[in-house]
């Protein structure tokens, strides 16, 4: 760990606490002798902490500006000072805020487009499935049609069969019937 000569020396430290799994960042502002402390996950990235320090040193002073606090007044600050609505409060959670997930820009970019990607990727294989899957009942439809078109043939054909065959019946009943009114004319001595 650090020792206090050592904090003496660097303006700016990032301290890796692997038992803790973080990391303890400082920054030293030698003009108010203030030291900001941040405590990090240890995913967070190194480069987005240390423009998180920058800007939390710029916001803590511009709010010191914007309030009229010297120097030589803000040791004399009491807990109030940083409530809720105080301005330094809000211009370091500002700070936090835009830093506050660790990732650069450039991840971020890349985590959206790969996210999109992926999601692309699902959508075109669900596009794949589902056109197979209409391939299919095209397929299936095509089948239908020929079975439909068979069995209307061979309704067709069969209805055919069924009329002649009521045609035969009716032509021998008329031939019966007619033969046997000769017969009976014949019998009568019509003839």
């Amino acid at each position: 760990m650090l020792e206090a000569k050592q904090m003496k020396t660097l303006d700016e430290r990032i301290v890796n606490v692997a038992s803790k799994d973080i990391y303890i960042a400082y920054r030293k502002e030698k003009n108010l002798d203030i030291v900001y402390f941040v405590f990090t996950p240890l995913d967070y990235n190194k480069g987005m902490l240390r423009k998180l320090l920058r800007l939390i040193d710029e916001k803590f002073k511009s709010a010191l500006t914007e309030i009229h606090i010297e120097k030589e007044h803000l040791e004399q600050q009491g807990p109030g000072t940083l409530n809720s609505k105080s301005i330094i409060k809000n211009g370091v959670m500002e700070a936090i805020d835009k830093y506050g997930e660790g990732v650069p820009l450039t991840d971020q970019i890349l985590a959206v487009i790969d996210k999109n990607k992926a999601m692309l990727a699902s959508n075109i294989d669900s596009l794949q499935a589902r056109n197979e899957a209409l391939v299919e009942q095209v397929a299936l439809t095509e089948t239908l049609v020929d079975l439909a078109s068979q069995f209307d043939e061979k309704s067709a054909a069969i209805k055919q069969a069924m009329y002649m065959k009521r045609l035969k019946m009716i032509i021998l009943a008329v031939l019966t019937g007619a033969l046997l009114l000769t017969l009976i004319a014949w019998k009568l001595g019509v003839f």
